[in-house]
């Protein structure tokens, strides 16, 4: 993952993303955690943003430690940082390829796609790896990725978002590349922020290359590390991963 990746327009990250539904995805976390891990209660979070997900786990009861490699990402998750006697949330800024914490957790999540920003080999053996150093044993690993399947079926395509509130006016250009023979989508960001108030305009560009997996490249990842697959499926759904779904959710088990 390369580092400056969401600093330049992480300031309107919330706004762009305001029409998320956090409290459903949470929900929907929390279900799977129930499912596969009953009495977990510590969770390390790999690529935590703004903290909006682990503000919500915590306060479902839960003790949520944040790992976000974007300093401006972790200055607004710092504002969404709680702790109380039903749960904590806490953030701090590192690499997940590389980062020691002095401790495991029951649960690790990685969400919205960030393990495909992984997009080497040793970037992903090295994030897997740390992973598995993090969990206790028999604790489980729930992360989310972009479906090669549905990617080589659907193919990537310009879309353009417009979005607005009191003060600003953001339209977002997704250009993405798709290179076949990489497992690689190189998506060239062009965000126009117009001011309300005296019509000015800002311009901020990003690249963000995204690697796209199918399930045999993440049971091998997964084997490697110490970690049995238990189960694949459409993001949020359920549902059996197609060439229709582009976000697939992985769960596995430290051995």
């Amino acid at each position: 993952m390369t580092p400056g990746v969401f600093n330049n327009y992480s300031k309107y990250y919330d706004m762009l993303c305001k029409d998320k539904d956090y409290e459903t995805e949470t929900a929907y976390i929390i279900s799977l955690i129930e499912k596969h891990s009953s009495g977990a209660k510590t969770i390390l979070e790999f690529g935590s943003g703004t903290g909006i997900h682990g503000n919500l786990l915590a306060k479902k009861g839960y003790s949520v430690h944040g790992i976000e490699m974007s300093s401006d990402m972790i200055q607004r998750a710092k504002t969404r940082e709680i702790e109380s006697e039903e749960g904590c949330f806490k953030s701090i800024a590192g690499d997940i390829r590389k980062i020691k914490l002095d401790r495991s957790f029951d649960v690790l999540v990685s969400l919205f796609h960030v393990i495909s920003y992984q997009t080497t080999n040793e970037d992903l053996e090295s994030t897997f790896e740390n992973a598995a150093c993090h969990l206790e044993q028999g604790g489980v690993f729930i992360f989310d990725v972009w479906y090669g399947p549905a990617v080589l079926s659907i193919k990537p395509t310009v879309r353009v978002m417009t979005i607005n509130d009191n003060e600003i006016q953001l339209t977002r250009i997704a250009e993405p590349v798709l290179y076949e023979d990489k497992n690689i989508v190189e998506v060239n960001y062009t965000l126009f922020v117009e001011h309300l108030e005296d019509n000015s305009f800002q311009k901020v560009s990003e690249k963000h290359t995204m690697r796209y997996f199918t399930t045999p490249e993440i049971r091998l990842l997964l084997n490697q590390n110490g970690f049995e697959l238990l189960q694949s499926e459409e993001w949020m759904t359920g549902n059996k991963p197609s060439i229709n779904t582009w976000g697939v959710c992985y769960i596995a088990r430290k051995k």
